[in-house]
């Protein structure tokens, strides 16, 4: 109920101004309790934002934001940006962003990637060369990872038992998860950005291919050229997703699985049944786990009739990856065709729980109830 969240955050408000003038008729402004303040300004302006009463948010912030006994307060334009950019005022969200991101210490990348995101999301409804020059301000912030250290560089027993402790300790856990969500970053803004930066689709990918070929992040440039492809999917272009594809599969191997796992879907939409099997085998065999891999191969093998093999390549694909509805549903359908209607209906039951709203889903447990 936001409008009575509202109400309780105003309240507070009216409370917080009681007991702020009750105090200093007792004690000194020093003693004034200011992360109460802070907490109910802050909750208030967060009410009157998602209520939509951007202008009352807007000021309540504007009284966090100017106030000096606030510490870190600056970082609250970051909000402020928020509700510009849902106003459509492109111009003050990047204002706002980017007096966030002074406020920001460099030690807490996360936070300056995210702003940095915010920033080159807003340029989206600016021009081009704006884009450009936040997606080259994103790839620029420093991992400062030393991939080095994990690199045993003699023979020294000594140095390799501890090169081999630090291989998976916390430090390294948290360098691979900041690794990941900086490349989430970068893959997000490319597929926001390419399809408006030129004068087509194809050359805003290659255009972020090149940047991210100089970057540190060049292992990407091989998944934006797969996304590349699949966008030429997207569009009917077969020939052109065929091309980029066949360039990707000489790759390494897990582009080559990659690529091969869409040429091999690609190939069953055409029913080429064959060239499909073949490249779901390039598929498997270059990267075992690949769940959408082994998805494909068990298509082409249930296309042939053999129920039973199929419904092994599915459930390992599973195993791989239990949240892989297409396996899921696809087993669902071969325990059908084996006359296994009580393990169907499980299959379907248990995929109804991932995908509320799906018709397909709806159907097939309907269909088990008929049968």
């Amino acid at each position: 109920d936001l409008k009575l969240a509202l109400e309780k955050a105003k309240d507070a408000g009216r409370k917080e101004r009681v007991l702020v003038r009750q105090r200093e008729q007792v004690t000194t402004p020093e003693n004034i309790n200011l992360d109460l303040t802070y907490s109910v300004l802050f909750n208030l302006a967060s009410q009157y934002s998602v209520n939509e009463m951007y202008a009352e948010a807007l000021n309540t912030y504007q009284v966090i934001v100017k106030n000096k006994m606030f510490s870190n307060a600056g970082i609250l334009k970051m909000n402020m940006g928020n509700i510009y950019l849902k106003q459509r005022n492109y111009s003050k969200a990047i204002k706002f962003y980017r007096m966030a991101l002074d406020q920001v210490p460099s030690v807490n990348k996360q936070m300056r990637i995210k702003i940095m995101q915010n920033i080159g999301v807003t340029f989206i409804q600016a021009d081009r060369e704006k884009m450009k020059k936040a997606f080259q301000k994103l790839i620029t912030v420093p991992l400062e990872i030393d991939e080095d250290k994990y690199i045993s560089p003699s023979d020294d027993p000594h140095t390799n038992l501890v090169t081999e402790a630090i291989k998976n300790d916390h430090l390294r856990q948290m360098e691979r998860e900041r690794k990941a969500m900086a490349e989430k970053y970068i893959m997000t803004s490319a597929k926001l950005i390419a399809p408006v930066i030129e004068t087509s689709f194809a050359a805003g990918y290659d255009w972020c291919v090149e940047v991210v070929k100089a970057s540190q992040y060049v292992e990407l440039a091989n998944d934006l050229e797969i996304n590349k492809a699949v966008t030429y999917l997207r569009q009917k272009d077969y020939n052109q997703a065929v091309e980029i594809l066949k360039v990707l599969e000489k790759k390494d191997n897990r582009v080559k699985s990659a690529a091969a796992t869409n040429l091999s879907a690609l190939y069953y939409m055409g029913k080429d049944f064959a060239q499909a099997s073949s490249y779901a085998d390039i598929a498997v065999n270059s990267d075992r786990y690949n769940p959408a891999a082994l998805t494909n191969k068990g298509n082409t093998v249930f296309a042939n009739g053999d129920y039973e093999k199929a419904a092994e390549f599915y459930k390992e694909a599973l195993r791989n990856d239990s949240s892989c509805t297409e396996a899921l549903y696809n087993i669902g359908l071969t325990y059908e065709k084996l006359n296994r209607l009580d393990e169907a209906l499980d299959c379907f039951l248990k995929l109804h729980a991932i995908l509320r709203n799906s018709a397909e889903v709806l159907y097939q447990i309907a269909n088990m109830y008929l049968i």
